[in-house]
């Protein structure tokens, strides 16, 4: 198995789970799906159920975690959206449009079900407030080619891989059905992404490939943060090590390659 769904499952069947995976494989026309064991109901962001087991300051690090998954679930609405009003003002096809919007509408979803699950955990409804669009629209598609590379193939490829080592780990039913939901719908986001970059190579020749050669050739940022106890993992938290070997492992055996195989070089 090759490609984005056979990275996360080469990171899925890694673990305790491999056999009795919570995300189960289906084979199915095209390939592996990641599919959720069974459906999740509609989910709003009133929910607030008991804490469960966690104990202080434990509650405080894994609650923080997920409200900034949340967060980013919620921002990633606005950048989907974003994207949708760039690949239609440079004419792309109607396939990719389609699942763009698709994919924003699984970002709410993963934002409803984020939001609830911090009320869940930390016994108290969160609410994901306002948020602004900031982002200034690629002037080119040269500029939207990399934009794609830094924010959707580096960025997204990168959230799934940490995403499914999340759930890897996961042992809180209530944790590892979000994950569920999030891993599946990611793995589509991330193809997405690389399917989208393809399309701009395709349409724009020579500047759009030095564009998205630069950007390719960026530094990766290394992840900081706290240390943080191994029980932290159980509820779908990774501690800054753990995360930057993830992100490391990602970009140096999956992005690179995948990258020096479209453009021929980096």
């Amino acid at each position: 198995m090759t490609g984005i769904r056979g990275l996360v499952l080469s990171i899925l069947e890694s673990s305790r789970a491999a056999s009795t995976s919570d995300v189960e494989r289906v084979e199915a026309r095209g390939g592996v799906q990641l599919m959720p064991r069974a459906p999740l109901p509609p989910v709003r962001f009133s929910g607030v159920s008991a804490p469960g087991a966690l104990n202080e300051p434990l509650r405080g690090v894994v609650v923080n975690v997920w409200l900034r998954t949340a967060r980013a679930e919620y921002a990633s609405v606005f950048a989907f959206e974003n994207a949708s009003t760039h690949l239609k003002r440079l004419g792309a096809p109607h396939a990719l449009l389609k699942r763009t919007e698709a994919a924003r509408r699984d970002e709410i979803v993963h934002a409803s079900l984020a939001f609830n699950l911090v009320g869940r955990l930390g016994g108290h409804v969160v609410q994901p407030g306002l948020l602004r669009n900031t982002r200034t629209p690629a002037s080119t598609l040269a500029a939207f080619a990399a934009a794609t590379v830094r924010n959707a193939c580096i960025q997204q490829t990168m959230a799934l891989t940490v995403a499914a080592t999340r759930l890897r780990y996961a042992e809180d039913r209530r944790v590892i059905r979000v994950l569920e939901t999030m891993v599946a719908d990611e793995t589509r986001h991330a193809e997405l992404a690389w399917d989208t970059l393809r399309w701009a190579l395709r349409a724009g020749g020579r500047e759009v490939w030095k564009a998205v050669t630069r950007a390719f050739a960026e530094p990766r940022p290394c992840v900081q943060g706290p240390h943080l106890p191994r029980a932290a993992a159980a509820y779908g938290v990774l501690s800054a090590r753990d995360l930057d070997d993830v992100v490391r492992r990602c970009m140096d055996d999956w992005i690179r390659p995948e990258a020096r195989r479209l453009l021929g070089t980096l």
